[in-house]
């Protein structure tokens, strides 16, 4: 792993697979998308910096660097992308093997250069601050004091413009010292490049007097009904401060931030109604296509990002209150800018304040905010050394030698979150366990009819955990979030390096205790200990949890006491650690102190994998329990059954009234059918309830042993999978539930139901099991009637994502006119 990081020291990048594949086939075979993590501007030490213009290739522009082909005797470079030969110019002459220019020597893969191109006047740093006076006396206050502290922070030579916003639209001119001075706009529509036109001179320079203007700054003065919203136009005030920009400093460095405190409810961009009684759209209504302004509102700020990409600009976004604002509506015109964004609960938050203040903290004279770059890619041709005939020798790498699986990791949480919002019925756990058993079954070693022999490559040992965790992630879980907490979180995902974007999937737990130093420890509930003091770092939040030995110490006063500096030290050094951490983040993470068994102990909790549980035997003495779901899958079957005898036996009056005993049919999908066929298996016995037909739909069957046509690494995972599920399950994959076909399971001819429909997908990994079945129950003594329907070119219970698709709605017929007996 050392290798990699010094890498991304290096470089600022980070690949997933170092080693590239050779075939398109070795290319698929890998899962994980062969990709980098590139960090653009990282701050490298001591990086050099070149005082000329790079030189480029004539043919396809990319430039010189260590790995171009030289001959020093013709003065000649060979483009290591294209194979062009290019002819050195005369400043570089003295070029030899012993003489060479900084971008050829090998340890300077990255380099700065300062071009000497004419590009006209500099313009000066230019930063529009777009501000929300729909909110309370107090918020205003936090925001005025905030904005005051950081025009003070910024460059003597800035341009600064002031936009404030409510019902109207006002923009304030600075320069304008005799008498307080603004432009109105409505804002219930648009404002144009026109009307901006005709009235020009907003901007005014540090040295003019910015903050009277912010100390005038006051709530907006229209009266808002009891029942309804504040009237706030934020999509019109974004469209002005884009198109002034536009008129005044086109193509010049500027920044809009704007400071929102609600969500917009006025003109182009607005996301709920004034009324309260209309809730703002949240997760569900997204997926249920019920949310009448998100699509209008995207497309309007779609169409912002692409004037202001067009003019050079950035949006950035603070977003401070308890109710959303609609950053997931604006997350195109930030993220397409290359913007900020801060989401707090308040102006006067700590997390926006020092978010605030450390993007304007300068090093070195250098405020450290970049603007108007460009990004140029060059890649080479589709070319693959396929061998070589000679005196040499392959270094014979390996793929997985060159895993990154830190990177890897951020790779699948980009691409699982990006798939999540661009595409229809997307299923992410889904497709995480899909690419996770691909990416095992390819790369991990086992031995056939062992499951327990299956093992990870050190490179890969700790991917698992990764998926595991981005599983449980608040960028797949989007329950209990809203449209604009999800939305933030992926694009910090997208904007941060491998590091952070690691913390933000598998968080950090360091525990301090009397007994050892500072050390990591597993994300699990065994972790916490009533002597311990842990330390979570999930990037967006930091918890300092205390167990309860040590909060009870520390409410006693004993840190303050001679001959307890030892605690003292203790209780001190989380706290340290906590302060580094969030001194150099941005945006600055949410400080939670709590002790155990407190309210607040969740932040901890709601992290760490459920392993002690109010059903686990002999809990560690001083630890905790998390209150979860605990069913292994047995319960599973016994709940199945009690279900099917409460509904049989007819004793609530609906079913009573509505319903017909006599005619009872079973139904599942997958493990459901698995759990079907065992009530068939009880339902023969005394007193079990008359059955008339069970529909068995892609059946969960599996064993230890693979049976002749069906995939091994399938019948690994499915082994693997039940005997994880189910920990009392006997014999492995060969437990009778799990497959009803091995030695010593129940008869077949004892199935309790009278017809039968077994049902398959011709490209499941399971057909050969469930083929298998349907094949054992017509061959044996049954006196039932059972049928077969396999879908041709479909996968397991294809029917859930693809309900509308041609084989799903004949599949549905069929089920239909089983039960009616056709």
């Amino acid at each position: 792993m050392s290798e990699f990081l010094d890498l991304e020291a290096q470089d600022g990048i980070r690949m997933p697979w170092n080693v590239i594949p050779g075939t398109k086939q070795e290319a698929l075979n890998c899962v994980i998308p062969v990709s980098a993590i590139y960090t653009p501007l990282k701050s490298i030490p001591d990086i050099p910096v070149l005082p000329y213009s790079p030189l480029r290739c004539r043919m396809c522009c990319s430039i010189l660097n260590p790995f171009s082909i030289v001959d020093y005797v013709a003065k000649i470079w060979v483009c290591t992308f294209c194979f062009q030969r290019n002819q050195f110019p005369q400043h570089y002459s003295s070029i030899s093997e012993n003489n060479l220019p900084a971008e050829l020597f090998p340890q300077y893969t990255t380099v700065e250069y300062i071009s000497s191109t004419e590009t006209g006047p500099v313009v000066p740093p230019v930063f529009i601050f777009v501000v929300d006076t729909c909110m309370i006396e107090e918020e205003i206050g936090y925001l005025k004091s905030a904005l005051a502290q950081v025009v003070e922070l910024l460059p003597d030579n800035s341009l600064v413009g002031f936009i404030t916003f409510g019902t109207y639209v006002q923009v304030h001119e600075l320069g304008f010292g005799l008498l307080p001075k603004s432009y109105v706009f409505k804002g219930t529509k648009e404002v144009t490049k026109e009307q901006i036109l005709e009235q020009m001179c907003f901007f005014a320079g540090k040295q003019m007097p910015t903050t009277g203007v912010i100390e005038e700054m006051q709530k907006d003065p229209w009266p808002v009904p009891t029942d309804q919203r504040a009237s706030r136009c934020t999509g019109v005030a974004l469209s002005v401060a884009a198109n002034l920009l536009g008129v005044c400093v086109p193509g010049s460095g500027a920044r809009i931030m704007a400071f929102v405190g609600g969500p917009s409810t006025e003109g182009p961009g607005s996301i709920v109604s004034k009324s309260l009684s209309e809730p703002i759209r949240s997760h569900k209504d997204l997926d249920k296509d019920s949310a009448p302004l998100y699509d209008k509102a995207v497309k309007f700020y779609d169409q912002i990002a692409k004037q202001l990409v067009h003019q050079g600009h950035v949006l950035d976004l603070f977003a401070c209150a308890v109710d959303q604002v609609g950053v997931a509506e604006m997350k195109v015109a930030i993220e397409k800018t290359g913007g900020m964004v801060v989401l707090a609960e308040s102006f006067g938050h700590s997390v926006f304040k020092d978010s605030l203040r450390h993007i304007f903290q300068s090093v070195d004279d250098n405020l450290g905010l970049s603007f108007n770059g460009i990004l140029e890619i060059n890649c080479s041709k589709d070319v693959k050394v396929q061998g070589i005939i000679g005196p040499c020798t392959s270094l014979e790498k390996e793929l997985v030698a060159g895993f990154d699986q830190e990177a890897a990791a951020a790779v699948m949480a980009r691409l699982v979150s990006f798939k999540m919002e661009t595409e229809v019925d997307f299923d992410p756990v889904r497709w995480l366990d899909r690419a996770l058993i691909r990416i095992c079954s390819k790369f991990g070693d086992y031995q056939k009819e062992t499951p327990s022999s299956f093992s990870l490559s050190p490179r890969l040992s700790i991917f698992p955990q990764f998926i595991f965790n981005l599983r449980r992630s608040q960028f797949v879980q989007v329950f209990n979030n809203s449209p604009d907490e999800t939305a933030y979180v992926r694009m910090m995902l997208d904007r941060e390096n491998v590091a952070n974007a690691v913390v933000m999937i598998q968080p950090s737990l360091i525990s301090y205790s009397f007994q050892s130093g500072p050390g990591p420890v597993l994300l699990d509930a065994t972790a916490i200990a009533s002597d311990k003091i842990l330390l979570l770092d999930s990037y967006f939040t930091v918890v300092i949890f205390h167990g309860v030995t040590i909060a009870q110490w520390r409410k006693a006063g004993y840190q303050d006491q001679e001959g307890h500096e030892a605690f003292a030290q203790l209780l001190k050094a989380p706290h340290e650690e906590a302060n580094s951490i969030i001194k150099e983040r941005f945006p600055v993470p949410r400080l939670v102190v709590c002790d155990q068994y407190g309210s607040q102990a969740r932040f901890l909790l709601a992290k760490l994998n459920p392993s002690v549980t109010y059903n686990s035997d002999n809990p560690s003495p001083g630890g905790d329990v998390i209150f979860t779901d605990d069913h292994p899958l047995p319960a599973a079957y016994e709940d199945s059954w009690a279900a099917l005898q409460w509904a049989a036996s007819a004793e609530d009056e609906w079913i009573a009234e509505h319903g017909d005993v006599a005619r009872l049919f079973l139904a599942g999908d997958s493990a459901g059918a698995n759990i079907v066929h065992d009530m068939l298996l009880r339902a023969s016995g005394s007193g079990g309830p008359r059955i008339e037909g069970a529909i068995m739909l892609h059946p969960w069957f599996g064993g230890n042993t693979p049976l002749e046509g069906e995939p091994e690494a399938a019948s690994v995972a499915t082994a693997g999978l039940w005997t994880y599920a189910c920990p009392s399950a006997v014999g492995g994959a060969d437990d009778p539930r799990m497959n009803p076909l091995a030695p010593g399971a129940p008869p077949l001819e004892k199935l309790g139901c009278a017809r039968m429909l077994v049902c398959a997908g011709k490209k499941d990994a399971l057909y050969v099991r469930d083929r298998a079945y349907y094949e054992a129950v017509a061959a044996s003594a049954w006196p039932g009637d059972v049928a077969w329907l396999e879908s041709e070119g479909e996968e397991h219970v294809f029917f859930l994502p693809k309900p509308e698709c041609e084989n799903a709605k004949k599949l549905m017929d069929c089920v239909v006119a089983f039960i009616a007996g056709a």
